[in-house]
């Protein structure tokens, strides 16, 4: 290797990539189930729900139940540079160092822009393709089943926004109105409630719905903060102060890449399977190319982060959007 890249530069610039990249935030992990994948793809099921008990007469009687079952591929990403061979030459370290640090904030960053495009796109879960889904996109009004469900709306327009003039920004109290409305949608059995199980059983999101997630656009994150910690917050109709009984009942994450400032994401997450799926097959590395030859012809250093996972929707009956009016 030339004594131009002595092997402390290098290590140097490596650490400085993955101090950058820890530090970035990751709101994505907090909404999916992750799953390790062996293979190209995964045929990934949904199990369907246990069949209704039944009280024993004079024999038993055994009872299948189906699960939905649908392939998840994996996805190569990869992010590729050039750091100057005169930047080595000169022992410009910081500079290569502040290189590598950035090249860390993107790669960081890049798995919450996916996640904020899978909320924005509303595409139909993975799932959509079994007989026995009939959901038009992920978050749909009135129009999708699994299974003997009830026909499904995981999504509100019940709240409307008065926070900011020109924006449609809710006030806390009007945040807090549309969490109520989401826990509500998680837990109903009614017609289009998000609470029954494939089977047609109520009570399907009782135990994700003890643990409640919420994604913002940065514009929101005033009101949230404050339904969130505030032991009282003021009615909006007379200014009267009343107790925040959602105080501390709910996460926060803030997304900020969300492309609407209307638009708010409930998901429920006390239970294994989350409304998003990470499937990981190759663990990130980066790999820097120090063969003299291939250095000499690029006149600079190539350096290549790769790593192959996919992000995907999960079930639709634990997330629920809220469009303010």
């Amino acid at each position: 290797m030339p004594t131009y890249l002595p092997n402390l530069v290098l290590q140097g610039a490596t650490g400085a990539f993955y101090d950058s990249l820890e530090a970035a935030p990751q709101v994505w992990q907090n909404h999916v189930m992750t799953v390790p994948s062996g293979a190209g793809k995964e045929t990934y099921a949904f199990p369907g729900a246990m069949p209704v008990p039944r009280v024993l007469t004079n024999a038993r009687s055994i009872q299948g139940f189906r699960d939905m079952k649908f392939d998840v591929e994996n996805q190569t990403h990869e992010l590729t540079i050039v750091v100057k061979l005169e930047d080595f030459e000169d022992d410009q370290v910081a500079g290569i160092t502040r290189r590598f640090q950035e090249l860390g904030e993107v790669f960081g960053t890049y798995k919450d822009q996916v996640f904020a495009n899978l909320l924005i796109d509303n595409n139909p879960p993975p799932m959509a393709d079994d007989p026995a889904v009939t959901w038009a996109n992920f978050y749909t009004a009135s129009l999708g089943t699994i299974g003997s469900s009830a026909t499904f709306d995981n999504t509100g327009v019940g709240v409307t926004a008065t926070g900011l003039p020109g924006a449609t920004t809710p006030t806390t109290q009007e945040f807090l109105n549309a969490i109520a409305n989401a826990k509500a949608a998680f837990l109903s059995s009614g017609s289009t409630g998000l609470g029954r199980d494939d089977q047609g059983r109520a009570g399907f999101n009782s135990l994700a719905a003890t643990k409640l997630g919420v994604i913002i656009p940065p514009i929101y994150e005033h009101a949230a903060r404050t339904a969130q910690n505030s032991a009282v917050v003021p009615d909006d109709t007379d200014g009267a102060s009343s107790n925040n009984v959602w105080a501390n009942t709910f996460t926060v994450d803030v997304l900020p890449y969300l492309t609407s400032e209307a638009i708010m994401y409930t998901n429920a997450l006390g239970a294994t399977r989350k409304p998003f799926i990470y499937q990981q097959r190759t663990p990130l590395e980066i790999v820097i190319d120090t063969d003299r030859a291939r250095i000499q012809q690029r006149n600079g250093v190539m350096v290549t982060v790769r790593e192959r996972w996919v992000m995907t929707y999960g079930d639709p009956r634990r997330s629920y959007r809220e469009t303010f009016s």
